[in-house]
């Protein structure tokens, strides 16, 4: 019989809060999660860890969400990026899906649209 592993999503977010919300959330889900407080050190926990889903913020500090979604395509990365923002200027959402992201959920986050999103996604 084989094991089925527990997902694992790397949560990046500079709020402190928004991560600790997120990651509570989802431990009841069974998910494990991992953090980053800004798109370098996503990077590293991509590498590292390779996450099976990321969540997303754009405005951070050091490396911003899109700087982390352009590096990826060129990276041809296939880990489900899911990006979760307040910033709503003009066409973020289309630049979102055009760097790849595979889902897009406007802050604050209703957490069951969250899981909904990720089980989505996952199921692709």
């Amino acid at each position: 019989m084989t094991e089925i592993k527990p997902l694992k999503i790397l949560v990046v977010d500079d709020s402190a809060l928004n991560r600790q919300v997120i990651v509570e959330y989802l431990k009841h889900k069974e998910i494990l999660t991992i953090e980053a407080e800004d798109g370098e050190q996503a990077l590293q926990m991509i590498e590292s860890e390779k996450p099976d889903i990321i969540l997303l913020d754009l405005i951070m500090p050091i490396m911003d969400g899109f700087e982390v979604l352009e590096y990826l395509k060129k990276q041809n990365n296939t880990i489900p990026i899911i990006v979760i923002t307040a910033y709503l200027k003009g066409n973020t959402f289309q630049r979102c899906m055009e760097l790849g992201a595979k889902g897009f959920l406007n802050k604050p986050v209703k957490m069951q649209e969250l899981f909904n999103l990720i089980s989505q996604v996952m199921d692709r």
